[in-house]
């Protein structure tokens, strides 16, 4: 997925704008962290799987081996608790959650037990 020169331009001011913008506020409460992330959807397995090897190359970082038992291909890149991340889900994975959310509305709490 690649967006414009222009589109990018934008994102980039607009987090330099928003960390001025912070920076200048400190009365205002912040999270604990930030993650930006990039999700790969073009493509078939192989190909975002590539594209996040790609990614990594850039980053200077490895494949997360943990996220892949998961069918996740992430790469990431820590600049203290703000975190840019890329990552891939893999078909097989997709599926397993679309399964898992067919199930969703099958069991329903009894309202009066939460009052």
């Amino acid at each position: 997925m690649i967006f414009s020169s222009e589109h990018r331009a934008q994102i980039v001011d607009g987090l330099r704008a928003l960390a001025a913008f912070l920076d200048s506020r400190p009365d205002l409460p912040l999270p604990q962290g930030i993650d930006v992330m990039v999700s790969i959807r073009h493509g078939d397995d192989p190909e975002r799987q590539a594209e996040i090897h790609r990614i990594a190359r850039i980053l200077g970082t490895s494949i997360d081996s943990d996220a892949m038992s998961y069918g996740h291909h992430r790469a990431t890149l820590s600049f203290g608790p703000v975190c840019y991340q890329a990552v891939a889900i893999s078909d097989a994975s997709r599926a397993r959650w679309a399964a898992l959310m067919s199930y969703q509305d099958s069991i329903l709490p009894d309202p009066s037990e939460g009052a």
